[in-house]
């Protein structure tokens, strides 16, 4: 006669069943997938940079150009370089065919030697890349020269009188902007601005007693020059 299992056997049993099927292959519990990786390595590249005029007066507007060289490698480099004074930047420019340039205005610069570096910023090809300084030699004068004529010389009561105002620039330098102020003698007349290096104003001598007008004008001055008195200028009103 069979015996009948036992109820602690019929326990075990139970226990050891349900038990997952990781426990008995241990080489499927755990496997890494691993996706294909590709590494691009961007080719480096080189800055130069050039000044041109590097040594101009204030206000006068220079070119900077920086030249993108890379190490290896066909296609252009392509992107931004930016143009700096220490760590302020003046702007920035598109590469094209290797080249960026940016045209600078000297008007807000004071006098003396400033080193200018270009910061090539890479693009999906080429490596980013810095240029050594290149100096930017200001001159600032800032003298201004005003001459004044009226003509005609010789009027009537009522007879207009123009007074031209010529402002000369220094040497080199950009055209004066700005307003020039008329007077008689003490008498303030009015206005004009000055177009080129000149300003024309008409006055009316109406009211003029006979004798000798004397005419002056005042320059202002803009940002890049200083105020200036003209000559004494005169119409003899019959």
């Amino acid at each position: 006669m069979r015996s009948r299992p036992s109820k602690i056997r019929i326990a075990l049993f139970a226990l050891v069943l349900p038990l997952p099927a990781l426990l008995f292959f241990p080489e499927a519990r755990c496997q890494e997938v691993q996706a294909p990786v590709t590494l691009t390595t961007a080719n480096a590249t080189t800055t130069g940079i050039a000044i041109s005029p590097d040594s101009t007066d204030n206000g006068t507007p220079v070119t900077f150009t920086a030249t993108v060289a890379p190490s290896q490698g066909k296609a252009a480099p392509t992107g931004t370089v930016g143009f700096y004074f220490g760590d302020y930047l003046l702007g920035t420019a598109p590469v094209k065919d290797g080249v960026a340039s940016l045209d600078f205005s000297t008007v807000p610069v004071p006098n003396g030697t400033f080193p200018i570096t270009a910061q090539y910023n890479g693009d999906n090809n080429y490596q980013p890349s810095h240029s050594g300084g290149h100096n930017l030699h200001i001159r600032c004068d800032s003298n201004s020269q005003i001459s004044l004529a009226a003509s005609p010389s010789q009027i009537y009561p009522g007879t207009p009188v123009n007074l031209q105002a010529d402002v000369q620039p220094r040497q080199g330098g950009p055209s004066p902007t700005g307003i020039v102020l008329f007077f008689d003698g003490n008498h303030y007349l009015g206005y004009a601005s000055v177009k080129g290096t000149v300003a024309n104003f008409t006055v009316s001598t109406r009211y003029f007693p006979s004798g000798t007008a004397y005419f002056a004008a005042v320059y202002l001055g803009d940002k890049i020059y200083l105020p200036s008195l003209s000559n004494t200028s005169w119409s003899y009103v019959n």
